[in-house]
């Protein structure tokens, strides 16, 4: 029903006393409640007593409900946002308390969906503890939060690198732990060297290409790097933030980058975008 948009039908099948008897139900009433702008009605259902939630999941759905009742831009000067900022913050104590994954992740999904990245990257960051064994699809909307919230790409690496004692085998993790370090100007000789002999077919071979000639502009040595440019793919669909590395490696080589368009810089970190606005890391 609810895929069909007939919310007005949940609410009649889940009544209220339905909802405080099941946590699908009441999730299922409170979705249609939300969808409706039934803001107080919604309120009412996730502060009743009885209501089958955790105290850090109820605490998360009022922070929901505040936030959307505010708008998409509800700003710091809009009661209800700085109502759901507090409740977000509430509802990340009792996640700890609480200790369950889900709840941190849900947490980081709503600050960053209502752009409040600071909160997300303190919830993506408990996530990624060592007490919980998956964590490698978080790396995303980590960084995502980390460049929207203006922190410096130093500070997320230090999350990446604290998850990695746990996870040295996860290949993604060590690309973007590499990935930071150029950008950083951190254990660049060490990086050049793991990525100086690249298997030609390895299915990692564009990242890692475009990794050892990073080291290379790093290093500031140019013969090497125009040689490490030869060996990246020039057809390759590079990530926005390596759209910004393989701009600067191509400009500081003397070569034409082949992006149509510049990456938009309120989508990097400082340290990408003093390498999109030089061509080469200070």
């Amino acid at each position: 029903l609810q895929r069909h948009g007939e919310h007005l039908l949940v609410l009649e099948w889940i009544t209220f006393e339905t909802g405080l008897q099941e946590a699908a139900l009441c999730t299922a009433r409170i979705d249609s409640l939300l969808t409706l702008r039934l803001w107080q009605r919604a309120l009412d259902m996730v502060n009743a007593a009885s209501a089958p939630l955790t105290e850090p999941f109820r605490a998360i759905l009022r922070a929901q409900v505040h936030f959307m009742s505010s708008g998409r831009h509800g700003g710091d000067n809009n009661e209800n946002f700085r109502r759901g900022v507090e409740l977000l913050g509430e509802a990340l104590d009792k996640a700890r308390q609480f200790g369950q994954q889900g709840n941190f992740i849900a947490i980081g999904r709503l600050a960053s969906q209502f752009e409040h990245y600071t909160i997300a990257i303190r919830a993506y960051e408990e996530a990624m503890g060592e007490r919980f064994s998956s964590a490698a699809f978080l790396i995303e909307p980590l960084l995502q939060a980390g460049r929207q919230a203006g922190v410096s790409a130093r500070d997320i690496m230090l999350i990446l690198q604290r998850r990695a004692q746990e996870d040295d085998w996860n290949r993604d993790l060590d690309h973007q732990l590499d990935y930071l370090g150029l950008v950083c100007g951190e254990n660049i000789e060490l990086i050049q060297h793991k990525h100086r002999s690249i298997p030609a077919h390895a299915p990692d071979q564009p990242q890692r290409a475009l990794f050892y000639a990073m080291a290379c502009l790093r290093l500031r040595d140019n013969s090497a790097l125009r040689e490490a440019l030869s060996h990246i793919p020039r057809n390759h669909v590079w990530s926005i933030p390596q759209q910004t590395a393989f701009h600067a490696v191509c400009v500081t080589a003397g070569e034409a980058s082949s992006l149509r368009q510049l990456p938009d810089a309120s989508l990097l970190f400082a340290e990408e975008r003093r390498l999109l606005q030089t061509g080469a890391a200070q």
